[in-house]
């Protein structure tokens, strides 16, 4: 595939900076370096929204791309794990989305506020989840709909993942990256907007490495669903506050997975019987669409507990 290969020749063009010089001696080809890396992130960008569009074939690419190890940035990306995820829950099941045209429109208006300033908080991004979960937006539509907002604002280019990249891995300043949006993506981004990008990003390696801390939650018992996805059922220390016995989650960085979350007082007053209901739920809950009604939800819960009861 041309795009692949496109990636594969810049990706290679770029690591043979780091191959053949030392960090003292990359200054000098800094100019074509960040080139290079703008280039291999804006190629990232239309494989992503080709895939979730259904242009590009998921497998194809990720076959491609893992022969040569350059399949990273598609198991790191929360969008494609979902899509991945519904289509091995979904196979075999058919049912109709209904639109609901003023639920979207307005979510798209919460994205215009929160991509107006080219970056998006963690606040903002969790006013935008809830408002998914809240009107039953499934993970992929709400990516889609993301992307053709930011789009217009980013060129569809993610600046978060940009400057956590320069940060981590180019151990560039506030300032120089600043530099580097403002010249390279043709975007100016504050330097106050930055430095809070760099500071959840130091907040979301502290919780996430504390994810499983024994005093406040207790992986129960891990479920593989099919091959490479694994449901994992945690029992929390405290009340799940979502009007559910449940509450989901996705481990980042890790493809293929649901984190099902239950109270203590929930997992001690419950059967065999009624854990797998629960995680079925859970499970459904995770892939259910926007309008998904009742009996498209039942028959999808009715394969997915079966399934679950097999192997729990």
């Amino acid at each position: 595939m041309k795009l692949v290969e496109e990636y594969k020749s810049t990706k290679r063009k770029h690591s043979e900076y780091f191959k053949k010089y030392s960090p003292m001696e990359r200054v000098k080809h800094s100019k074509e370096i960040i080139k290079l890396k703008t280039e291999i992130d804006k190629i990232e960008s239309r494989i992503i929204n080709g895939i979730l569009s259904l242009v590009f074939d998921y497998n194809k690419i990720y076959n491609e791309l893992i022969k040569h190890e350059l399949h990273h940035f598609l198991k790191g990306n929360t969008a494609i794990n979902r899509f991945v995820i519904n289509q091995k829950i979904t196979v075999g099941l058919e049912y109709n989305e209904n639109h609901r045209d003023e639920i979207i429109s307005e979510f798209k208006d919460l994205c215009v506020k929160a991509w107006e300033d080219l970056i998006i908080t963690n606040k903002e991004r969790k006013e935008l989840d809830d408002f998914c979960r809240e009107n039953k937006i499934d993970k992929t539509q709400q990516y889609i709909i993301e992307q053709e907002i930011s789009r217009k604002y980013t060129d569809g280019i993610d600046l978060d993942k940009v400057i956590k990249d320069y940060y981590v891995k180019e151990n560039q300043s506030e300032e120089e990256i600043q530099k580097i949006l403002k010249k390279e993506y043709k975007k100016h981004v504050e330097v106050e907007r930055i430095k809070n990008v760099l500071v959840e990003l130091d907040t979301d390696i502290i919780s996430e490495i504390d994810w499983l801390d024994s005093e406040k939650s207790k992986l129960i018992k891990t479920i593989h669903y099919e091959t490479n996805f694994a449901i994992y059922l945690i029992v929390i220390n405290g009340q799940i506050s979502n009007g559910y016995e449940f509450d989901i989650g996705f481990s980042p960085g890790t493809e293929k997975s649901l984190k099902v979350m239950i109270s203590n007082e929930t997992f001690i007053n419950a059967d065999r019987t009624r854990l797998i209901d629960i995680i079925s739920d859970a499970v459904c809950y995770s892939v259910c669409s926007k309008d998904m009604n009742l009996s498209n939800f039942l028959a999808l819960k009715l394969n997915v507990r079966q399934h679950i009861n097999r192997i729990y």
